[in-house]
């Protein structure tokens, strides 16, 4: 099975073969192909529309410092006033300036604020069934608030904190969901439930052999994503092992307010 709207590039992606997860979509449980970016650092232009990309950064000089010189981080809270949380905001807004030229070449003068964070610590069971479940952080009223306020680019930023070998982000790419037809309502979920139906057309990617020092950035409004869990997963802990538990991150979105350099 391979996704069924093109191949990226072999220069920057290669399918997998075979099944590497499942994820947890509104009418149940459903088996992924999905697209692994295996790429140095650098955007992915065949999976970028002018609403959404998509960047890899590896081992970023700026991001492995803080990494020796915090050392932690308060996984299992999402506490945006936490020291750690404005030293790592203020590290990732200089990789994505660095590392994401394309991007930043109209909104150098863009001033950020911390949208939201969420961490993750897979080193025991509590964080695998809601991950799981194909579901966004930002809804339409919440981005056309944003937008009212000044808000003019919403980056997404992936952080590991362990090797990922296991139990990774997919993401699904926002050119191939079919709003609204497949979009339904997930009532396991609490505040925005919004979900996603299964549609073969979509297309997942991940990336693979992240470690610390790297990082996932994506620039949507908002974006249907899951963790993958492994083939034989079906919403319990049978089958699961050690090392899949085992994966630390943290998934901090930064909203960048103000005028477009080149509109001045």
């Amino acid at each position: 099975m391979s996704p069924s709207r093109g191949e990226a590039p072999s220069t920057w992606c290669s399918n997998l073969e075979g099944i590497l997860g499942r994820a947890e979509f509104t009418d149940g449980w459903h088996e992924l192909a999905v697209t692994c970016l295996r790429a140095a650092s650098g955007w992915a232009p065949k999976l970028s529309t002018p609403g959404e990309s998509f960047c890899i950064v590896r081992q970023s000089p700026r991001l492995l410092r803080w990494h020796a010189e915090v050392g932690t981080f308060p996984l299992g809270s999402a506490q945006e006033a936490d020291p750690a949380v404005a030293s790592l905001a203020e590290v990732l807004d200089g990789v994505a300036r660095d590392d994401a030229p394309e991007l930043f070449a109209k909104h150098s003068r863009l001033r950020f604020e911390v949208g939201n964070v969420i961490s993750r610590d897979f080193t025991d069971h509590k964080a695998q069934g809601y991950t799981s479940t194909v579901h966004r952080d930002l809804d339409e009223t919440a981005v056309g608030n944003l937008a009212r306020r000044g808000a003019s680019v919403f980056l997404n930023f992936w952080v590991p904190f362990s090797p990922i070998v296991s139990d990774h982000l997919g993401i699904c790419l926002p050119s191939s969901v079919d709003l609204p037809a497949q979009v339904g309502a997930f009532k396991g979920l609490t505040g925005d439930r919004t979900a996603l139906r299964w549609d073969k057309g979509q297309r997942w990617v991940m990336a693979a052999d992240l470690k610390p020092g790297d990082v996932l950035i994506w620039q949507s409004d908002a974006v249907y994503h899951a963790n993958l869990a492994p083939p034989s997963h079906e919403g319990d802990q049978e089958g699961v092992t050690e090392a899949a538990l085992r994966r630390k991150s943290v998934d901090l979105r930064l909203w960048y307010f103000g005028t477009a350099a080149a509109d001045r």
